[in-house]
């Protein structure tokens, strides 16, 4: 693969692909884009047509000289999407990678036979505040508070696999990461307000206790919609010190006036939060793609053990929900030999 720059495709121009065509152009010092692909004629046209690129309805048209994809289609069709082009290319994919343990495996097994690189879209660690939190020692207890705005559109809605899938994914990830390691016990409680949530059988406000080893643990609130903007906070403590992630107002002005102290609103929506960690992440990526075989190799494995410790907890909130209990996950991993 060349050292300056990635030959990539984009697969997938829906919401989650449009914003992963502006992190290339973010980065287009370091990406080449050498077609986008989309199952709909007219949206890959359109797209292609206002961005001067190649386009097509069929990813076998994609150029041989393409080093990466990047998997933005539907979430039900991961699986079969990246089973497919790991064995071609290096694979960077919107989550969830698989909705299966073994499903999760065998494709990190595909990403080592083919000397490629597997990496999901978990845009949180790579935003330039979290990052801090990761220089906490020795955390004891994480609050993660992710409320979104606008309300998706209810297309959207249909096809995200729900709240927890969508939405609570993203937090439970950053957790395992900062505390390394699985919860021991996971209790959750969710409620719907919106009518047109409550008719796809989903929630739209949920709450999350995790139970870590040595007493740690992590609470996540986590709602469909906050009419004030995109609320996204993190809260992390140790016994000597806390670190607390606020919102970003959309500039730093600050006004003082007699009824106090008034600051410009937050960000509208997570393309304005996460700008910066989406074009992050897929820097990462680059780099990440260009590790020799034995190093890439550890990391695969390392990565297989996260997505599967998450998709337990995943299933574990589900079924806390639904049974009103605290659960205990199960991880389901066989050992590399």
């Amino acid at each position: 693969m060349s050292r300056n720059t990635m030959k990539i495709a984009l697969i997938g121009l829906g919401r989650a692909g449009s914003f992963h065509l502006r992190a290339l152009y973010d980065n287009i010092d370091m990406f080449e884009i050498t077609m986008v692909v989309d199952c709909n004629y007219t949206k890959a046209t359109e797209m292609g047509r206002t961005y001067r690129l190649p386009h097509s309805i069929r990813t076998d048209d994609i150029p041989s000289n393409t080093e990466a994809v990047i998997i933005a289609t539907s979430t039900k069709s991961h699986y079969d999407m990246c089973k497919k082009m790991i064995e071609k290319y290096h694979v960077f994919i919107e989550k969830p990678l698989a909705e299966q343990e073994e499903q999760i495996g065998e494709l990190y097994n595909l990403a080592r036979v083919n000397d490629h690189w597997l990496q999901i879209g978990f845009h949180k660690p790579y935003d330039t505040s979290i990052e801090k939190c990761f220089g906490l020692a020795n955390p004891k207890q994480l609050v993660i508070t992710s409320r979104d705005h606008p309300i998706p559109p209810i297309g959207y809605l249909r096809t995200s696999g729900g709240i927890v899938r969508d939405c609570v994914s993203h937090d439970v990830h950053l957790a395992l990461i900062l505390f390394g390691c699985c919860p021991r016990q996971v209790f959750a409680v969710g409620s719907v307000c919106n009518e047109s949530i409550k008719q796809l059988n989903d929630y739209d406000n949920v709450v999350v206790t995790m139970v870590f080893p040595e007493g740690k643990t992590c609470t996540i609130f986590s709602d469909r919609l906050a009419e004030y903007g995109y609320d996204q906070r993190v809260e992390i403590y140790n016994d000597k010190e806390c670190l607390i992630v606020s919102n970003n107002p959309s500039t730093e002005e600050l006004v003082y006036c007699a009824y106090g102290v008034i600051s410009s609103p937050i960000s509208n929506s997570f393309p304005d939060r996460y700008r910066c960690a989406y074009a992050a992440q897929l820097r990462d990526f680059a780099k990440n793609a260009q590790m020799d075989t034995a190093e890439r190799a550890a990391f695969i494995l390392s990565n297989q053990r996260l997505q599967t410790e998450l998709i337990s907890v995943l299933k574990c909130i589900e079924a806390s929900i639904q049974e009103k209990c605290a659960l205990e996950p199960i991880i389901e991993m066989e050992d590399d030999e």
